[in-house]
């Protein structure tokens, strides 16, 4: 069974905020994979993040340097183009938006990274795990996911 029919089985039929399904899915990585300092290229990650305006990004990092890395957040597209793109990297099939690659320093973790199975991608992707805000007077707003995904016409 894959990360996502777990935590799908593990809501019993109830609904769930995405709150819950954030901590199901790092309590599930934590116990089936061991965090890394560095991630691999192509490779699918998860981790809390300061700054950027996803607090939780899922990336496929596309390149590493000594202070971070550069990856595809793949929460800035909607879920289902998400499954798509994913279809296609496990086929070794590179198109990748550009508006959805983005820098990530070291210094702004929040966690560790946690690698996400191959197995897992489909799944990965279809949890609610995105955490979309703004920063206003250095307190941080809730971004509405529609708004992100509309804008950048994703």
């Amino acid at each position: 069974m894959n990360i996502f029919d777990r935590i799908l089985e593990s809501t019993q039929g109830k609904k769930r905020s995405s709150d819950w399904f954030r901590k199901e899915f790092f309590d599930e990585l934590k116990t089936s994979s061991k965090p890394v300092r560095r991630p691999k290229i192509s490779s699918m990650i998860y981790f809390e993040y300061s700054e950027k305006n996803d607090q939780y990004p899922l990336v496929y990092v596309l390149e590493t340097y000594d202070d971070g890395f550069v990856g595809a957040n793949l929460h800035l597209l909607k879920p289902e183009k998400r499954v798509i793109l994913v279809e296609k990297l496990l086929n070794n099939s590179m198109s990748i938006p550009k508006s959805i690659i983005k820098r990530y320093d070291d210094s702004k973790l929040k966690t560790s990274i946690y690698p996400v199975d191959k197995n897992d991608w489909i799944g990965a992707v279809k949890l609610p795990l995105e955490k979309f805000y703004t920063m206003k007077n250095k307190k941080q707003n809730t971004l509405e996911k529609d708004k992100v995904w509309k804008n950048g016409n994703r």
